[in-house]
């Protein structure tokens, strides 16, 4: 008998079984939801919060940005800038170079303060050094008040007295040339503090002001000025090589009286060569007859009569030998360059003259007939790098010297330059002298 089925009495439904491969029914048929199903709806609510809030952070940066403007980091107090404000600069164009130098935080402050004040037209420009954590209020009063700091600009070529006057008018009278010249003839008084001067002729300053634009403070004096320019002056040369120089035996000193020669005698291009005829007619035992000596000597273009009268003064070196005692003028760092060294030249002669441009020609010369044929019309102009080196096989300048004599040369062989009085009057620097130059800086 075959075997009967087991009958159980559970009243539950039974439900078919789903594998994890089945379909899920579809939602909406009384399944509840699974629990994946709820936490991906909670993602996208989370996610679009997170760019609401940036979205309302950087719409406050915007309004703050445009309501109240940039702000920088500010000037640490007590540290100081130097701050130029330019001829017609507006109150904003101030308020905006203030707050690039930290001064304010925002140009606004400053605008706003210069309004306030009803200070708009009095803003000067000029320079000024400026203290971090100075008041806006404070700031636009020293803007209103002026430039704390006068300049002066002194030009290469200048001699002690023409730098006095040029200070005397950049301070309004309030450091006279005559204070300054006391101190630029007391060189004795500097010697402690700047051992170069020991050689100084005549107690003089004469060569070391060196030329520059200086700062003026309100409290600074003829002494502390002067002080200013042998710093210049000491640090300008730190890195000047003299041993050839030494090699000629010259000295520190004798460069510099060299190099102020050279700075009245030369164009920019050919101070090298300029100065390589000097050293090869000193070398030669001949005189530098430079005009431009005698020119200081008598504080004018010198004329014949002028160089009969001074023969017996050192700074004649128409008549006299070797260089003269103490330099005629502040020369530039170029010059003081070229004085330590020279072009290597056999040259014993140069003339100069402008071209139909006002343009400055040199003519450099071998030997004497060359130097003539040049001031008769008959030279060719000298071209910068060009044949400024010793000819080959050609002897030393000092051979060459040698063989010819300074008493047995023509005495017109005393000019090394022609002078030209019908030629137009050239400007300071060129290498000619004139009288209306030297007007300018009459003691």
């Amino acid at each position: 008998m075959a075997p009967r089925k087991r009958v159980t009495n559970d009243s539950r439904q039974t439900r078919p079984v789903r594998s994890a491969h089945a379909k899920p029914p579809a939602q909406g048929r009384g399944y509840a939801a699974a629990p994946a199903k709820q936490k991906s709806g909670l993602r996208p609510a989370i996610i679009l919060l997170i760019i609401l809030v940036i979205l309302i952070i950087v719409a406050i940066g915007v309004v703050r940005g445009c309501v109240m403007g940039s702000s920088r980091p500010l000037l640490p107090a007590g540290e100081e800038v130097t701050v130029v404000i330019e001829e017609g600069a507006s109150a904003n164009s101030i308020g905006e170079l203030l707050e690039e130098y930290g001064l304010v935080s925002r140009s606004s402050e400053f605008t706003n303060e210069v309004k306030k004040e009803g200070a708009a037209e009095n803003l000067k420009p000029g320079t000024y050094v400026f203290v971090g954590g100075t008041s806006t209020a404070d700031l636009v009063a020293q803007i209103s008040e002026g430039p704390q700091q006068e300049t002066v600009t002194i030009p290469e070529g200048k001699t002690a007295s023409a730098t006095a006057e040029l200070v005397e008018e950049a301070t309004g009278g309030r450091i006279t040339a005559s204070d300054f010249m006391k101190c630029a003839n007391n060189a004795s008084d500097y010697q402690a503090d700047y051992d170069f001067l020991k050689d100084a002729y005549d107690n003089s300053l004469e060569g070391f002001l060196f030329p520059k634009t200086y700062e003026i403070a309100k409290d600074d004096t003829a002494d502390t000025l002067v002080r200013k320019m042998l710093d210049q002056y000491k640090a300008e040369i730190a890195s000047i090589d003299y041993s050839y120089a030494e090699s000629k035996n010259l000295t520190h000193y004798d460069v510099l009286i060299l190099a102020s020669i050279v700075e009245r005698e030369s164009a920019a291009d050919v101070r090298p060569e300029v100065s390589s005829v000097f050293y090869n007619r000193l070398s030669g035992g001949m005189q530098l007859q430079s005009d431009a000596t005698t020119a200081y000597l008598v504080n004018g273009d010198p004329t014949p009569e002028d160089l009969e009268n001074t023969a017996e003064n050192p700074y004649n070196t128409q008549y006299n030998y070797g260089l003269p005692p103490g330099p005629i003028c502040s020369p530039s760092i170029e010059s003081i360059e070229a004085a330590a060294h020279p072009a290597d030249t056999d040259f014993l002669y140069f003339f100069f003259e402008p071209d139909d441009k006002g343009d400055m020609l040199y003519y450099f010369s071998h030997d004497y007939d060359q130097h003539m044929a040049a001031i008769n019309g008959q030279g060719t102009p000298y071209k910068v790098g060009e044949s400024s080196t010793k000819k080959e096989g050609a002897e030393s300048s000092s051979a060459a010297a040698e063989g010819t004599p300074v008493e047995e040369q023509p005495e017109q062989e005393a000019v090394v330059e022609e002078p030209v009085a019908e030629e137009p009057v050239v400007e300071e620097g060129e290498g000619e002298y004139t009288e209306e130059y030297y007007d300018e800086e009459a003691e």
